[in-house]
Formats: C-alpha cells, structure tokens, sequence
C-alpha cells in the first residue's frame, strides 16, 4: 500500500478476491486536504483483474536477480506460473539461454537482461494485454501503462 503524497500501491480487498492500484494525490497540499476531509490522501482506486495481475507479476518478478517464484505468483495472480504465460515462448527463450526455469523459479539469465521488454511481451498469453498496457519507449524498453 502507498502512503504519502505521490504513493502508488496495491490492496486487496477485504474478501481477499480483488486487488486495486491506488494512488494518491500528487501535492502535499491536496493530499492532507484530503486526508482531513476523508480520512485518507486516495483519489483512485482501480479493479485488477487476473490479466492485470498477472502482467505486473512478470514486470515485477523478472526484473528481480532472483526472478519470479511460481508460489508468490500463484498467491498474487489466483494462477499457476505455468498456465499464466506462452508456453512455447516459454520454451524458446529457455532455448535460446534467455531464461533459467525450473519447478520454483523462472528467471533471466545474463544473455537476457538485455531483452527483457521482448522476453515479457512473449510470455503473455493475452496479446490484447501488449496493446493496450504497454508503450514502446524512446530507448526500445516496453512500459507498462495502468489506465
């Protein structure tokens, strides 16, 4: 959870079903105006729906050393590792040395750093998702965009 003027983060709900993005306000000023007035600084609260969640999880978990841990995945996004991503590109990058996977962790590997915007696109199932979340940048790397 964000805290403080400016602060992004992610809740789950109380039924623990749903997460929401969050953000609050960007000015000190309109963020305590808001914290008086309602008791907290948030003006968004977003759905996340398992395309959602499961996108964040691989821009999350593969820019990490350790990469991403198939349990804390299926804890996040309610789906197992495997049935969440393109197995065949799974499969390819692997091949071609870009990712080290095993039954706990998939990872990249030095040769893949390097091409990790590629690598994440390829291993989302839902091609809509690459459309309409993300953005090619001036440098090449692939942003993620949350509406």
């Amino acid at each position: 959870l964000g805290i403080g003027a400016g602060a992004h983060g992610r809740a789950r709900l109380k039924n623990g079903q749903f997460y929401q993005a969050t953000q609050t306000f960007k000015m000190p000023q309109q963020y305590l105006a808001a914290v008086r007035e309602q008791g907290h600084g948030f003006y968004l609260f977003t759905p996340l729906h398992t395309p959602d969640l499961v996108v964040e999880a691989l821009l999350m978990g593969l820019r990490l050393s350790e990469g991403i841990d198939h349990a804390r995945f299926l804890r996040l996004t309610g789906q197992p590792f495997a049935s969440s991503v393109n197995q065949a590109n799974l499969q390819r990058f692997i091949a071609l040395g870009l990712l080290h996977h095993d039954v706990s962790h998939t990872r990249l590997t030095e040769k893949g750093w390097p091409v990790l915007g590629r690598i994440i696109a390829g291993l989302i199932n839902d091609k809509r998702h690459i459309k309409s979340k993300f953005k090619k940048c001036v440098s090449g790397f692939l942003l993620y965009v949350h509406n």
